[in-house]
């Protein structure tokens, strides 16, 4: 059973949400003793490339790392340090979203920035990394091995990004420095001119405060369609701003794909992953119109029942359907560290 906890900004609130969790936890499952705590952190940084167990020393670094995404670290660390409280003597440990995107050679990682902001930590670091890692362990298990060597993930949710798998590592990917980068999203933006933030702050007048809540939460299909950041609702509405704002999300990732599809220097098969990769023909329909160039043919039928296998027996191209497992991952590399604590 999956429970959930909207976390905030808000200290009190994150608490009163992990307090009723553990709650509702100790109810359903008196009998569990609780050996491990995993989180899932979105940026570790230049720092971790790995999981780590979560010590003093770890918590400072991430305190460190909160510029980077202020939306995902600083509830995280509340969340971490309450638990503490609770559980003083529990193994705690961090996931990063950034660690599985370590393999991208440095080239990838640069700006056309000085050298000096690079040795900074201000590089491409690509987000979605447990998604793709999971993804990248499922791909010799279920996909035939013509289609396994020059893959396109398009994790595509409320956040979004695509990642160049060659030979299962990661390549190269949509998002950069954060994870408002790369493509459309639901309320983020992705990629856009860099004048344009600062046409806002120094013709306009805004805030640097506002300028990242209009990116971050005012964006994307919420901005542009001005009615919803859910792809569900867009879909089944009839006004031509909730169809421009679906028309802008798939040629955003038609256009990213196009970009990874050039460094892999072709593409064996496509995967759709994600909550509206894993649950919408429609995105996915109108994501591969652009990949006709490709002969990628997609199978209606398959498709319309969220098959596994997508493709065409004609298409040139594999197209794929799989399901994405982040807690699965999260409690794989938890598991880890009791099984070696246990020796």
């Amino acid at each position: 059973m999956l429970f959930e906890a909207h976390l905030t900004d808000d200290t009190e609130k994150i608490n009163h949400a992990l307090i009723t969790l553990l709650d509702r936890l100790s109810v359903e499952f008196c009998d569990v003793v609780i050996m491990g705590i995993v989180h899932r952190v979105v940026h570790g940084g230049s720092m971790y490339t790995k999981p780590v167990k979560i010590n003093k020393q770890v918590i400072e670094a991430l305190q460190s790392l909160i510029p980077l995404a202020p939306m995902h670290i600083k509830p995280e660390l509340c969340a971490i340090n309450m638990l503490f409280k609770t559980f003083p003597n529990t193994l705690q440990v961090a996931c990063f979203d950034t660690s599985f995107h370590s393999t991208q050679p440095e080239l990838e990682k640069w700006f056309p920035l000085p050298a000096p902001l690079f040795n900074d930590g201000i590089h491409r670091y690509g987000f979605h990394g447990l998604s793709y890692e999971y993804i990248s362990r499922l791909i010799p298990k279920v996909i035939p091995k013509e289609h396994r060597q020059k893959v396109l993930v398009a994790h595509l949710g409320s956040g979004a990004s695509l990642c160049a798998l060659y030979k299962g590592k990661s390549i190269a990917s949509s998002m950069g420095f954060t994870a408002l980068d790369g493509l459309m999203m639901g309320t983020r933006c992705g990629s856009i001119d860099p004048g344009v933030v600062l046409h806002l702050l120094q013709q306009k007048g805004m805030t640097a405060d506002a300028v990242s809540s209009l990116l971050y939460k005012n964006s994307g299909l919420l901005g542009v369609s001005g009615e919803s950041a859910d792809i569900r609702d867009l879909v089944s509405s009839e006004s031509p701003s909730a169809q421009r704002a679906l028309d802008l999300f798939s040629y955003s990732v038609a256009k990213h794909a196009g970009s990874l599809i050039m460094i892999m220097s072709g593409i064996d098969a496509i995967i759709f992953t994600g909550g509206v990769g894993e649950n919408s023909a429609e995105i996915r329909k109108n994501v591969l119109q652009y990949f006709h160039w490709l002969n990628a043919i997609i199978d209606v039928s398959a498709n319309n029942t969220h098959s596994q296998v997508l493709h065409h027996p004609k298409s040139t191209i594999g197209i794929y359907k799989i399901s994405t497992n982040e807690e699965w991952m999260l409690a794989y590399h938890c598991f880890s560290f009791l099984k070696a604590d246990a020796f």
